[in-house]
C-alpha cells in the first residue's frame, strides 16, 4: 500500500503551498498469502505496514510481529506485513491480515524491530539476505524529487 503525506507551508488568506509525499514499502511485484495476525507480546501492539513477520508457535495458520531484535526471532521471518492503515491490537487479539512474501521493496521503509538494521546478523547471513532467501529484492530508494528542486 502507498501512503500519501501532505504538509501546507507558507499558507496566507490567499494562497497556501500543499507538499504531496508518496511512500511505497513495496515497489513492485508483491506476492501476498492472507493469514491471523495474533499479537502475544504481553501488551499493545501497534500493526503497521512492514513489520516482519513470523508463524505462531503452537498453531501455523497464525502470524505474529517479530517484535525484538534477537537472531533467533529474525531468523524465523517467513515475511512482510502488508496493511493498508495502522492498528492498535490488544494483546491477545487476533485480525485478519495479508503479508507479502516476495516482492521489490524499499528497505528503508521497513519497520525493522529494537535495534535490528538489515545489516544485523542472523547466524552467519544478514537480515538483507535472509529476505533475499526469501524472495524480496531489498533496494534503497533515493527520492529524488524533494520539495525545495
Amino acid at each position: 500500500m502507498s501512503t500519501v503525506k501532505r504538509v501546507l507551508r507558507g499558507g496566507t488568506r490567499n494562497q497556501s503551498i500543499a507538499d504531496y509525499e508518496k511512500i511505497d514499502l513495496f515497489t513492485f511485484g508483491e506476492r501476498t498469502y492472507e493469514a491471523s495476525l495474533i499479537n502475544k507480546t504481553g501488551a499493545d501492539l501497534t500493526v503497521e505496514e512492514g513489520l516482519l513477520i513470523k508463524r505462531h508457535t503452537t498453531d501455523p495458520t497464525k502470524i505474529e510481529a517479530i517484535t525484538t531484535g534477537t537472531a533467533a526471532e529474525l531468523a524465523k521471518v517467513i515475511g512482510i506485513l502488508w496493511a493498508k492503515e495502522e492498528v492498535v491490537l490488544a494483546n491477545d487479539a487476533d485480525l485478519p491480515a495479508c503479508y507479502a512474501y516476495k516482492g521489490e521493496i524499499d528497505g528503508g521503509q521497513l519497520v525493522l524491530p529494537g535495534t535490528a538494521t538489515l545489516d544485523t546478523l542472523v547466524g552467519d547471513k544478514t537480515l538483507r539476505d535472509l529476505l533475499t532467501d526469501l524472495g524480496f529484492r531489498v533496494n534503497s530508494v533515493t527520492e529524488l524529487s524533494k520539495f525545495d528542486n
